[in-house]
């Protein structure tokens, strides 16, 4: 379960359009904890012609390789940096 306040950074657009950042929220834990998560997230300008899927878009998604592409390309360019927890 998500948790009600959420908050995104982006980053300035790309010369693509494409705004890259960090959606972070507080997931709610056992009793009254909440836990910080983040994952990254990218938006761009849609041309106003092309096939776009919303909602939760998983591995069976048409779109699922084309988003994942966009999204991956925060993290291995460097536009956002995740560190796992030990």
């Amino acid at each position: 379960m998500l948790g009600q306040h959420r908050l995104t950074n982006l980053t300035r657009p790309t010369f693509e359009g494409v705004l890259y950042g960090v959606l972070s929220t507080l997931r709610a834990g056992p009793g009254s904890q909440l836990e910080p998560v983040a994952c990254p997230v990218a938006t761009r300008k849609l041309d106003g012609t092309e096939e776009v899927e919303t909602g939760l878009i998983t591995e069976g998604s048409a779109r699922f390789d084309a988003y994942r592409a966009i999204l991956l390309r925060a993290t291995a360019e460097d536009f956002v940096r995740l560190y796992p927890f030990d």
